[in-house]
């Protein structure tokens, strides 16, 4: 039988390792201390109880950082959460005060003596029996923190190491134990959402996004810098206008799909899948015009086709996921917002009187009024025949959701395909517009795949 003496990275694998990891009387402290956001660098569960087993040697955690993984700064706070009782006779840890102080030690690589590579300090270094040092003892499940420079020597414990954002280790030199191998993406296009994921990639280890498929590249550049990119990732990133060489190029593993445009989203996903790429939707107007069928040729592809978190599906799921686990019957699940018919005559001219602001305001925080209209659904009057559809946000028709029998049963025209499509009859205001209704081009790729949904729900 074999002892396991750590494990890393646990809280990847672990519900209550990685809820310990992210619990605010762990995180917020550090937040405080390192002065903004952290990521989690190293997680472990070191197993080895006291008296038994091998020693964990005279060590600076920093040391290790510094030159396995290219850490540039000591901004890192170890926080220890006991397994035991420690008392100063059972094998508690152990520190020397000032330590910190010392800066980077001179110290030698041990491959051999733990289960991981460590930089340790030599004997000539490391403090003799007479040294003064501090010896941790609190209770089991109280926590310890310390700074990275600090020398010690373990016990039993569980370690999570958080650090600034901005001293993120060497991209070529971060070990895989400590984060997963970068997921290589590739979002398509800057809107509002895209510009939320793509902010959040200096901070996120493990993703390196390879290239950026936008119709102004030059456009995508500038939104990667404001929202926090540096000069250099933006230089190794690479930006195109054409965003079906992108997927084809074969450096990808996902795509992520921002555009908000349903004809546009539903060709990039269909050729995502084709290629053997996984496909993270933010693009809610693609998946309601075909969803369940790129589900299913994503799940035939063996790849991955999803919603994003945090747009208001996939929160939308996690919250029915969350009453049924608590044990309630779940009768009905939506989102309720701005639907109340006096809205439905909304237009972008005056949707921001709908939201309480001013066209200043939503102009200086960068808001799209026919996106934001959107999400009001507009509509609006008596239309004519010859008059042009605008789609969803626009100002002439707005979306009403069916279950999938009625809207078949009725004919009912996507709202995702009511752009720039012509009406061949008279509809009054609140009538729904059907297949029969508008002279469109049933050869469009957006066409033939809402058709081929419909006749596979019909079968």
């Amino acid at each position: 039988m074999t002892n396991a003496r750590t494990a890393f990275a646990a809280h990847r694998y672990n519900e209550g390792f990685r809820r310990l990891g992210a619990h605010p009387w762990l995180i917020e402290p550090v937040e405080q201390l390192l002065g903004g956001p952290v990521y989690m660098h190293q997680f472990k569960v070191n197993a080895k109880a006291a008296f038994d087993g091998a020693v964990w040697q005279w060590h600076q955690d920093y040391g290790t950082w510094q030159r396995d993984d290219e850490m540039p700064e000591p901004r890192a706070i170890n926080i220890a959460v006991f397994i035991d009782d420690v008392t100063a006779a059972n094998g508690p840890l152990l520190f020397i005060p000032g330590s910190h102080k010392l800066g980077v030690v001179e110290a030698g690589h041990d491959l051999e003596t733990t289960s991981y590579p460590l930089w340790t300090l030599r004997r000539s270094i490391a403090p003799s029996p007479t040294c003064r040092s501090v010896t941790s003892i609190t209770t089991s499940g109280l926590s310890n923190a310390r700074n990275g420079l600090r020398i010690v020597t373990s016990r039993r414990s569980v370690h999570s190491t958080t650090t600034a954002c901005r001293n993120l280790p060497g991209p070529d030199r971060r070990p895989l134990w400590q984060t997963r191998p970068n997921a290589r993406t590739s979002p398509r296009r800057q809107r509002d959402f895209g510009s939320m994921f793509l902010s959040q990639v200096p901070s996120a280890p493990g993703l390196s996004v390879v290239s950026i498929a936008d119709l102004d590249p030059e456009r995508a550049r500038r939104a990667c810098r404001k929202v926090g990119w540096s000069d250099a990732l933006v230089d190794r990133t690479a930006f195109v206008d054409d965003a079906g060489s992108m997927i084809r190029a074969g450096d990808l593993e996902v795509v992520v799909e921002a555009t908000g445009n349903p004809a546009a989203g539903l060709r990039h996903a269909r050729e995502a899948i084709a290629n053997g790429l996984h496909i993270v939707m933010v693009n809610v107007e693609a998946d309601v015009l075909a969803g369940p069928l790129l589900a299913r040729e994503a799940r035939q592809a063996g790849v991955v086709y999803s919603m994003a978190y945090g747009d208001q599906p996939a929160l939308t799921c996690e919250l029915v996921e969350w009453a049924r686990t608590t044990g309630f019957e779940v009768v009905a699940a939506g989102k309720g917002t701005k639907y109340l018919p006096a809205f439905h005559a909304s237009t972008p001219d005056v949707v921001w009187d709908y939201y309480g602001l001013t066209t200043k305001q939503a102009a200086a925080a960068g808001m799209n009024s026919q996106m934001f209209n959107s999400f009001v659904a507009t509509a609006e009057r008596d239309l004519q025949m010859g008059d042009r559809l605008d789609g969803e946000g626009g100002y002439i028709v707005w979306g009403k959701l069916y279950p999938a029998e009625k809207s078949l049963a009725l004919g009912g025209l996507p709202i995702g395909l009511a752009h720039d499509t012509t009406l061949n009859r008279n509809v009054r205001a609140g009538e729904s517009i059907l297949w029969s209704d508008v002279d469109i081009d049933a050869s469009l790729k957006a066409v033939r795949i809402r058709r081929e949904m419909e006749a596979a729900a019909s079968a």
